[in-house]
């Protein structure tokens, strides 16, 4: 057979088994049990409201015209269709589409009105942003299904059957799909399972856990959000629980966006205590074992949480909330509660890579919670006072969280409002008066904390006395 028949044959039978993957990939996700439901948005009052704010927004009606026209479907999917149905104003709108990137492309592309914001990652996706009339960015995503994933990224293909795509997303109550004429797609019980509180995966949890283990997280998140206390499916913490090492491949970076997103919930308790001392993923984010012989290993070893500070911390917090002293409260402040010392937060820095911020914060939460109740604001005053001109910045903030920690909200104004004088004083003064340069520091460090005893009153007259005294002593005598 000539070479050419032969190299023809070969690629018709590599586009064959290709194909033949594929249509196998899809077939063993569509084998999920899926019954779609369709139902109007007029039974929902709540969600009907939250709709039709956003039915009318001018780009939306933009960007429905130009898929419709085209003779494409455009709907509402994910987190924006569960937000409505909760009665929640969605932050951001995503929409799913039967067109493909290059279609969507093509059909924006011309249009004055748009800007197209494209990556070749996000194509290779099936996504592409559109930011129409420099005011709304909508972004729409084309139905897929992940053919190859390794726990981290996917590799997809894209399909044109919308109860394919809901069968790949985590879970049901992230499957519903809207479309703008107010009617609910709902493949897998997403409704009913908000309605009810519960948290679900979609078809088996440890595929989809599997998919992408950073879904462990999402779980909580969603339960923090959504769920109840009362509604955890045993077997589904079982699996997650057996799926936790999978975790070891995700970066540090990924895990700690998830943590602070579950942190900030007022409802996180009952899952951090689910997940640190059920699931024990401190494992997995850094935290030390406990130790109860010295025999027991990091890999053996229990990894439980006592959370009883955890819960005084977060009550705290509540409170400064709901009295109106604050909107809410940083992840990491919160985060602090569950780390016993510093050794441990070196750890957990390096696993989940805080930013030197967050580290210095937690830092300083570490060494002061138990000592700031009995602080006097004179004191505070002067550690700020005292601390080198660019990292007053980061102080403030820090000694602020520590009070926030503490629920001593009425003594924040004290520091957050209070401006820090100006040392009045120069290390010109005494060069020449000392032969020693390493010895002007000190002396400078002695002036100041003279200064911050008299309530920083004192002049620079007084300071060049004292700057007197302090030469007449011994260390400082050449």
């Amino acid at each position: 057979m000539p070479l050419r028949s032969t190299l023809i044959l070969e690629m018709i039978f590599t586009s064959f088994v290709r194909k033949f993957c594929t249509i196998t990939t899809i077939q063993l996700k569509t084998s999920l049990k899926a019954k779609l439901v369709q139902k109007m948005l007029s039974q929902n009052s709540e969600a009907l409201n939250i709709f039709k704010q956003i039915s009318v927004i001018p780009e939306l009606k933009i960007l429905e015209t130009i898929f419709t026209s085209n003779g494409y479907e455009l709907r509402m999917a994910g987190g924006a269709v569960r937000d409505i149905m909760c009665g929640i104003q969605p932050n951001d709108i995503d929409f799913a589409s039967n067109a493909t990137p290059d279609q969507m492309i093509r059909i924006m592309r011309d249009k004055d009105n748009i800007r197209l914001i494209t990556t070749p990652s996000g194509e290779r996706h099936g996504t592409v942003t559109a930011r129409i009339n420099d005011k709304h960015q909508f972004e729409i995503t084309t139905l897929r299904i992940d053919k190859c994933t390794d726990g981290r990224h996917a590799e997809v293909v894209f399909v044109n059957d919308w109860k394919i795509d809901a069968s790949r997303r985590d879970l049901t109550i992230n499957s519903m799909f809207l479309d703008l004429n107010g009617i609910l797609y709902d493949y897998f019980d997403g409704e009913n399972d908000l309605k009810n509180k519960r948290i679900r995966f979609v078809g088996d949890t440890a595929s989809r856990i599997r998919e992408d283990y950073l879904r462990i997280f999402r779980y909580f998140r969603f339960h923090a959000r959504f769920g109840s206390s009362q509604t955890h499916d045993l077997q589904t913490l079982s699996t997650i629980k057996s799926n936790c090492d999978g975790l070891q491949i995700i970066s540090g970076e990924r895990i700690w966006a998830e943590m602070k997103r579950i942190l900030v919930i007022k409802n996180c308790e009952n899952v951090i205590d689910v997940m640190f001392n059920n699931i024990q993923i401190g494992k997995h984010l850094g935290f030390k074992v406990n130790q109860r012989n010295a025999n027991e290993t990091q890999l053996s070893g229990d990894f439980s949480r006592d959370l009883s500070e955890f819960r005084k911390v977060l009550n705290n917090l509540m409170n400064g909330v709901n009295t109106g002293v604050m909107s809410g409260w940083e992840a990491y402040t919160l985060f602090a509660a569950l780390i016993q010392d510093s050794d441990e937060l070196l750890d957990v820095t390096k696993r989940l890579k805080l930013s030197n911020y967050e580290k210095e914060c937690i830092l300083y939460i570490i060494k002061n919670r138990e000592t700031l109740l009995n602080e006097d604001m004179k004191a505070l005053r002067s550690q700020l006072a005292l601390t080198p001109k660019p990292n007053q910045n980061n102080l403030r903030k820090s000694i602020i969280e520590c009070m926030k920690y503490c629920g001593l909200f009425s003594h924040i104004s004290a520091i957050s409002e209070w401006t820090i004088p100006e040392f009045p004083f120069t290390g010109h003064l005494i060069a020449g008066r000392v032969k020693k340069r390493t010895l002007i520091k000190d002396i400078i460090n002695e002036l100041k904390t003279f200064w911050a005893k008299t309530g920083f009153e004192s002049t620079e007259e007084q300071l060049k006395e004292e700057l007197e005294r302090l030469l007449q002593s011994d260390r400082y005598k050449e």
